[in-house]
């Protein structure tokens, strides 16, 4: 079980990165992170894999998360819990807002919100 410093640290680790758009593209990546020959491939490839579940097609539901995983890494969770329940009024259906908020609730000891 990941503490809540890995969590942390996966969440944080958000580089620039191009998005795995649809379905289709997100199993051809998981096959091939199965398929890695070596770290750095495996490494480029979760790349592109945390770019599928971070994108949104909206540009500013994009960069609330994005601004949200900077506060999280940042521990600004006060801003980072607002602005992901902002998020999740406006676009309920973006799974990984959703995750955002429930791994910062874990984060903050409050696991029977997450």
């Amino acid at each position: 079980m990941a503490t809540r410093v890995d969590i942390l640290g996966l969440i944080a680790d958000r580089r620039a990165r191009r998005p795995a758009r649809t379905l289709l593209a997100l199993d051809e990546l998981f096959n091939r992170l199965a398929a890695c020959g070596g770290p750095d491939e495996a490494l480029r490839t979760e790349d592109r894999i945390w770019d599928a579940w971070m994108h949104h097609p909206h540009r500013a539901a994009a960069q609330a998360i994005d601004l949200a995983t900077r506060d999280i890494a940042a521990r600004r969770y006060d801003i980072a819990e607002t602005r992901l329940s902002a998020l999740l009024r406006s676009a309920p259906d973006f799974a990984e807002a959703w995750h955002k908020r429930a791994a910062l609730y874990y984060l903050l000891g409050r696991d029977d919100e997450c």
